[in-house]
């Protein structure tokens, strides 16, 4: 008759370390014991980083945080800490929702920046940008008046103040920028309505 102290105890979880080094042996099944092991947990993590986030967004941040333990495989040496592994991947994981995040908020910027009025993009804008919005208003003269179509070519081609504008058209400076805001909104209003058309 067996006793109690006659059954096998089970063996004890491997330790992550222990399948890490099992996994650089050649153990595939180790490593998807980690996955398995984490998923669910970073899943969560970047989930509540990103404030829910699209589920898309998360499945791929999710597999890129353990696709970097993979390509972290061959440099991984031995660490008989409690939680390397675990700590690998959390940290990897809020690098990556960090720099996803960095990336959404450079794309917001951009698109913002792309729906600004030429007026702003002249004003503000930078280098290519700017040479773009001035090639754009160029573009653009004869569909204004003349009058309208000069006061824009001094201010923004030609770069003259208001001030130089309206002394080289006679006119007074109130006359001259209010002339060329009304040119400017006539402007936005065909850039628009060409935008709209598309090519023909």
């Amino acid at each position: 008759m067996s006793t109690k102290d006659d059954i096998p105890s089970s063996a004890p979880e491997p330790t992550d370390e222990q399948l890490m080094v099992a996994f650089q042996a050649g153990d595939h099944a180790a490593f998807a014991t980690i996955d398995y092991r984490h998923r669910p947990g970073i899943t969560g993590f970047i989930c509540n980083e990103l404030y829910g986030g699209l589920r898309q967004n998360v499945d791929d941040l999710v597999q890129d945080v353990f696709a970097k333990l993979l390509e972290a495989r061959d440099s991984y040496t031995v660490v008989y800490s409690n939680n390397y592994v675990a700590n690998f991947l959390y940290r990897t994981a809020f690098s990556l929702v960090k720099d996803h995040l960095r990336r959404q908020l450079a794309q917001k910027r951009d698109c913002r920046r792309n729906k600004l009025p030429i007026h702003s993009k002249l004003i503000d804008g930078r280098g290519a940008e700017r040479d773009a919005a001035r090639r754009e208003v160029a573009d653009l003269l004869e569909y204004l008046t003349p009058a309208e179509a000069e006061a824009v070519r001094l201010k923004d081609l030609e770069e003259y103040t208001g001030k130089d504008a309206a002394a080289a058209l006679g006119i007074r400076q109130t006359t001259f920028e209010w002339r060329y805001l009304k040119a400017h909104k006539r402007l936005e209003q065909i850039a628009g309505k060409l935008e709209d058309e598309g090519p023909q």
